[in-house]
Parts: C-alpha cells; sequence; structure tokens
C-alpha cells in the first residue's frame, strides 16, 4: 500500500528581513500565510534568518543527549523528542497519537526522517510531510489561533507515526499566559459575522 505524500506549502520569509521590501511584498507575505492557514492549517517556511550553523548545533545537541528535554515559561514551551526505531514492534508501536496544539502556534525543526502525519482539511486523508531540507522549519495553528480568528483558520490534526530509523524533533510551542481570556477579535464579530467559537 502506498503512503501518501505531499510538499506543504512553502512561504519565504525574506521580505522580512530585507530593507528592499516594500509594503507590496509584505502585503503579499501576509496573504500568503493567511491562505496557508486557512487552507492546510501549517506551512513550512524558507530565509527565516536563523543561521544553517546555528541550527546544526541546535540539531547535534538534541542528538547527543539521546533524551527528552523540555524547558517552559508562561507563554512558551520547547522540547527536544527523541523517537526510537521500531524495527521489531512496528505494527504494535503507537507512535504519538492525534492531537492538536492546544497554544497558539508550534514552531517545529526536525531531521530528514519521515514519521509526522497531518490530517488533510480538504478530504480528512492522514498523509505524510515530505522532508525537502534536512531541519526546516514547520508552523502549526493551533487552538488559540482558532479562536482569535473566530475560526477562520483551524487547528490542525496532527499524530507521529512508529518508523524504522531514529527520528528527532524540537518543538517550539507559543501560548498564552496563564488566567488570560482568549476570544475571537473584536474586528472580527460584527452583524454579518457571527461569534463561531467560545472564548476559552
Amino acid at each position: 500500500m502506498l503512503r501518501s505524500r505531499w510538499h506543504s506549502p512553502l512561504i519565504d520569509l525574506s521580505p522580512l528581513n530585507s530593507p528592499e521590501s516594500g509594503a507590496d511584498a509584505l502585503a503579499r507575505l501576509v496573504a500568503e500565510i493567511g491562505d496557508a492557514c486557512k487552507k492546510w492549517g501549517f506551512f513550512q517556511v524558507i530565509n527565516h534568518g536563523v543561521p544553517s550553523h546555528v541550527r546544526e548545533r541546535i540539531e547535534l545537541a538534541s542528538k547527543s543527549s539521546l533524551l527528552c528535554r523540555r524547558g517552559e515559561e508562561e507563554d512558551e514551551l520547547y522540547a527536544l523528542n527523541y523517537y526510537p526505531p521500531c524495527a521489531c514492534l512496528l505494527k504494535l508501536a503507537l507512535g504519538l497519537g492525534r492531537q492538536r496544539t492546544s497554544g497558539a502556534m508550534t514552531i517545529l525543526a526536525q531531521d530528514d526522517v519521515e514519521g509526522l502525519k497531518v490530517k488533510r482539511k480538504s478530504d480528512g486523508e492522514w498523509i505524510f510531510r515530505q522532508n525537502l531540507l534536512l531541519m526546516l522549519t514547520l508552523l502549526t495553528v493551533g487552538d488559540l489561533i482558532q479562536v482569535w480568528s473566530n475560526d477562520k483558520y483551524e487547528s490542525v490534526e496532527h499524530r507521529v507515526t512508529a518508523i524504522l530509523r531514529r527520528r528527532f524533533s524540537i518543538p517550539f510551542f507559543i501560548k498564552s499566559f496563564p488566567f488570560r481570556v482568549v476570544e475571537p477579535l473584536a474586528e472580527l464579530v460584527d452583524d454579518t459575522n457571527s461569534c463561531k467559537v467560545q472564548g476559552i
């Protein structure tokens, strides 16, 4: 049985880092990000300004420990994840079950080993995210953005499957401050656009 793969939306962030970028270039970038969030709930980025040597050092550090590590602040959380190979029990191993990001957004750096599956919005099929470049950054929409956008951008469902090779990933979760009410932005709710989600 063939496994479904796809190239997720790839967005060039260079207009953010270029002094020559005008208002039109930034407007196009905003439109691209909005379209990707609406249709897919996630996207990959290039030319994000993080030097390759920094990303390589982070990757080496995560592999040297071979252990999960994490750090947390009030509005952010990061983790270094290690998924061991499951050659013997591949059919029995579950990987990481289906879930959504409970915060605002996840910024994910990972190696070139396939394992992440995302539920495609158009037909509900679970498909493998195909890695295009080593340690390419993936951004996923979370529950808070779904609330803020009044359901315009939907939190994407994803999971990690058991694989034959070891896999590393480094997610950075952007959250909200504790005890803060999250509700649709006022400018997105009016007489023609009713409030579609409850505040949390």
